[in-house]
């Protein structure tokens, strides 16, 4: 199984060809994937290849999507040109939002769609907590990156480890000053490496992550849009008998739903079809009624994301770090 972070446990081994995993990677909405053979980097991190997942299987996000081809794509098509001017083909971005809209998705749909490797790390469940051991999942990851090259190194939860450096925590100083030598190393030895890192909360992450050559774009990835719901929550609904009348409606209800809060909706409206049919005898196709009341115990899981980054976004006045972020809480009226 894979989990959240697209990590698959070391007691799994290798998957054979064509077994069946979630599609639901981070509880993001996708229209089907397979994972053919899948191999054990000696370090334990794991090399994913998702060969069904492109941009094209991911709803809605365009403008991202957009964002990932221009910063990943264009040099690797266009090599001969970074050739003539010996420009190393590498580089980051910060992927950043509420959990649960598709970061990690995005990120393995991208290295299928330029053709290169994933490797996935997740440094919280690696250090497991302790920053005392020499070196870093994340030189190890180069390391392999560099013999499977090219690839995308994916560092998913990397506020974990990649938090701001303070007088009172020699350890994380330590430690955030090694992840540094390594991302920097990339940039000298690591030609067709190119790295992205996820995170909930870019506000604890040090400011030298952020600096050009390291992570220097931040890209927003944030709820589904109304059309995009439209389509998931349709298709949803195509899997089990209903007779709903109003979409639009449930659409409407559902602004600010992250992926994993329309499953959950849709689940709570199923539930509560169930306990009707038991108490009347009568069983009857899940409907608006249904859907609404599940809607009215569902608090979108987003706003308390939201909440926290609220300060951060009114303190960034020049707009360099949180720009996307506070436009879409102005459009939605969360500022």
């Amino acid at each position: 199984m894979i989990n959240r972070g697209g990590y698959i446990g070391h007691s799994i081994g290798k998957c054979k060809e064509n077994d069946q995993v979630s599609v639901n990677h981070e509880n993001t909405f996708v229209k089907s994937s397979q994972l053919n053979e899948a191999g054990f980097i000696d370090n334990g991190n794991q090399l994913i290849n998702d060969n069904n997942i492109y941009f094209k299987d991911v709803f809605g996000l365009d403008e991202i999507k957009n964002q990932l081809k221009m910063a990943f794509l264009a040099p690797t098509k266009e090599r001969e040109i970074f050739d003539y001017y010996n420009k190393t083909i590498s580089g980051g971005i910060l992927m950043y939002g509420p959990p649960g809209c598709g970061k990690t998705f995005l990120a393995k749909a991208l290295a299928n769609e330029i053709g290169f490797n994933f490797l996935s790390i997740s440094l919280k469940e690696i250090f497991n907590g302790s920053f005392s051991e020499s070196g870093t999942p994340l030189l190890s990851a180069i390391e392999s990156a560099v013999v499977i090259s090219p690839a995308v190194i994916f560092i998913d939860e990397f506020d974990a480890v990649g938090l701001k450096r303070s007088a009172n925590n020699l350890n994380i100083n330590f430690l955030v000053s090694q992840l540094l030598t390594d991302l920097d190393g990339i940039l000298s030895n690591g030609d067709g490496i190119f790295y992205i890192a996820s995170t909930n909360r870019p506000w604890n992450i040090d400011e030298a992550f952020k600096r050009p050559g390291r992570f220097s774009q931040s890209i927003f990835v944030g709820p589904p849009t109304d059309k995009v719901r439209e389509i998931m929550i349709s298709h949803m609904l195509g899997n089990i008998p209903n007779n709903v009348t109003n979409l639009k409606k449930i659409v409407k209800l559902t602004e600010n739903y992250s992926p994993a809060d329309i499953n959950f909706m849709i689940d709570v409206a199923k539930d509560i079809a169930i306990s009707k049919a038991i108490q009347s005898g009568t069983i009857l196709p899940v409907s608006n009624d249904h859907l609404e009341r599940a809607i009215a115990e569902i608090r979108p899981s987003t706003l308390e994301w939201f909440d926290s980054a609220r300060s951060y976004v009114l303190f960034d006045t020049n707009f360099r770090i949180y720009g996307e972020l506070r436009n879409y809480m102005k459009s939605h009226k969360l500022l």
